[in-house]
């Protein structure tokens, strides 16, 4: 079994996994390992009770070992000092991670920092959403499309490390002529294709030459900013006051580091984290030890969109592509509006039937939390919530239920009960079972079971909207375009994948072409790679499909040259001597016009 699991804590993440195929559960583990961090994630509405043990086995979390005051802080390390015996603690960290407050205190087994959008500050997993999903046939597309709200946000980070060796014979210029720096500052907001570093040639020959430009994309945040030199005590020349600034930085951390923390080795640490410029990830960043060169290094984050063509999935490894943005969704009848739709042939041929569970255990939740604010009295509704705990506890020490009453009996007022955010326990392996489920729906809706029966006996005719009873939380009303029907809906906990549409898109090559098959060589870093591959070449010659294999390799070929010459040779019926890369397409545009008078003409 443990060869089979790709990832096992995330494999065992997955509530009902008992209910899905075991194909399924690697897959969803799998799944999990490439999600990417998003803006505003949240714990899980159902839980495995399990997020919360992953501050003791990720390193991704900083703990307070004991009360500590946080002394110096960077994207590279935090330093904290202990109340107790004025000692210190450094902890690693990279430009990923939330960065604390300098001075801010923090309590025993308290976190400090840890990655964002993968935990919350309790800790907590947090990789997803909670999206209102549906499970209705899918009417727009195929049944692995997902069709996505236009309200619902799922904005992910995205970080851009920028690092490059500035050479002695070069300089950097100015950003702008308001902005007198030659890198932007920590915090800075860099617009599209604005300048982040403006490289310029020393060399009086190449004085007259345009300045390399390193910009972005997209709009970015910098986060982290270093410039730093291979040797400190050479005088630099033509460089303004702001660069040596940043050259006088290692002294001035120091001098900074020394008045706030008297330990000489976590200096020397803090020291050495900050200027490891000759052991730089890049393999490729090299200084010279002869001349006097630049290291740059700036880290930016932005933040990317839900798009047509990004990839979704859950922890059901419910898998698929984003074919739909549209603000036509269905409605509740409380006047919800649906985040998410999954098609239902989708869950019949993957056999993953845990995310209905999971919808139907979300939507419990929600109703149980409406039910929770009619009440008056406090003593009440806690009888009403363990109950419920009662109901869908199967453990086999009911230890859910012993922490429910633990938890309920540090509540003392009656709006802290309502405020309180629910959530649904299933263990991977004590989850609830259907017919536990059943009980729980029909202990939120004691009326569910007959109104079943009054809705499969007025079949006869059909109801109004306002006739149709309420069958909630199993099923909910949901009405699109003045139709009303039943359907599954409830919070199922989504992940936004690292397979985005804007990083699949590329043109194809136009230099460089196989001659066996007149396209671009392979390889996206071949501006787009080979659309009829060798490969596809033998498959139509072992079909004898020499007409089409003709057509792909002349008239459809990325060639242009070859492709001109193949369609004059059909029209003129003619072997042109044509000289390489000569041809125009306005020539090849103006035969087919003659062409095209031709016929004109001729009917």
């Amino acid at each position: 079994m443990k060869d089979i699991i790709v990832c096992p804590h995330l494999a065992i993440s997955t509530p009902f996994v008992a209910n899905n195929d075991s194909v399924r559960n690697q897959m969803a583990a799998s799944q999990a390992r490439q999600a990417v961090p998003l803006v505003d994630a949240e714990p899980p509405i159902v839980e495995t009770t399990l997020e919360r043990a992953y501050k003791i086995l990720f390193p991704d979390i900083v703990k307070a070992k004991r009360d500590c005051k946080v002394v110096f802080a960077s994207t590279r390390l935090v330093v904290v000092q202990y109340l107790d015996d004025k000692s210190y603690d450094v902890f690693p960290v990279d430009y990923t991670y939330k960065i604390p407050q300098v001075g801010q205190i923090y309590e025993k087994d308290q976190v400090i920092t840890y990655k964002l959008g993968y935990f919350n500050d309790d800790g907590d997993l947090c990789q997803g959403k909670n999206l209102l999903c549906s499970i209705v046939l899918n009417p727009w597309s195929y049944e692995d499309a997902i069709v996505l709200g236009s309200h619902v946000e799922l904005t992910s980070y995205r970080y851009h490390v920028i690092e490059r060796v500035i050479p002695e014979s070069c300089i950097l210029l100015s950003l702008s002529k308001r902005r007198y720096k030659i890198v932007p500052d920590v915090g800075d907001i860099v617009k599209k294709f604005e300048p982040i570093l403006i490289i310029k040639s020393a060399d009086p020959k190449k004085l007259l030459e345009d300045p390399e430009e390193v910009t972005l994309n997209v709009d970015a945040e910098v986060i982290d900013v270093e410039i730093v030199g291979n040797r400190w005590n050479k005088t630099v020349r033509g460089y303004d006051v702001a660069v040596l600034d940043f050259l006088q930085t290692k002294e001035k951390l120091r001098r900074k580091v020394e008045q706030e923390i008297s330990d000489k080795q976590v200096v020397a640490e803090i020291i050495k984290r900050h200027y490891l410029f000759d052991r730089s990830r890049n393999k490729d960043i090299k200084l010279s030890k002869k001349s006097f060169d630049l290291y740059v290094r700036i880290v930016l984050r932005s933040k990317d969109e839900i798009e047509v063509g990004d990839k979704l999935t859950n922890r059901h490894a419910a898998k698929g592509v984003v074919s739909l943005i549209t603000d036509d969704m269905y409605v509740t009848e409380d006047g919800r509006k649906v985040d998410i739709n999954i098609d239902i042939m989708s869950i019949i041929s993957r056999m993953n039937i845990g995310q209905v569970y999971e919808a139907i255990a979300g939507a419990c939740i929600y109703h149980l939390e409406k039910k929770l604010k009619q009440f008056d009295d406090l003593d009440e509704a806690k009888r009403y919530l363990i109950g419920f705990y009662e109901t869908i506890d199967n453990t086999e020490e009911k230890w859910i239920t012993q922490q429910a009453k633990e938890q309920l009996d540090n509540i003392n007022s009656l709006e802290d009960l309502q405020r309180l955010k629910l959530t649904f326990p299933a263990p991977p392996f004590e989850s609830p079972t259907r017919e536990q489920l059943l009980q729980a729906c029909l202990y939120i809706n004691p009326n569910l079971k007959e109104n079943i029966h009054k809705y499969f006996e007025s079949q006869e005719r059909p109801l109004k909207p306002e006739e149709m009873p309420d069958l909630s939380p199993l099923l909910e009303k949901l009405t699109y375009r003045g139709k009303t029907f039943y359907a599954t809906c409830g919070y199922v906990y989504f992940y936004k994948l690292v397979h985005m549409a804007k990083d699949k898109l590329a043109a194809r090559g136009s230099e460089k072409f196989v001659k066996k098959t007149l396209q671009p060589t392979g390889g996206r870093r071949n501006q787009g790679g080979q659309r009829f591959g060798e490969y596809e070449v033998w498959c139509l010659l072992a079909y004898s499909a020499l007409f089409n294999l003709e057509e792909t390799l002349k008239l459809k070929a990325d060639d242009v040259v070859q492709k001109i010459k193949y369609i004059l040779k059909k029209l003129y019926d003619s072997d042109l001597d044509l000289p390489e890369r000569e041809l125009e397409v306005v020539r090849l545009f103006r035969a087919y016009l003659q062409i095209m008078r031709s016929r004109i003409v001729d009917d």
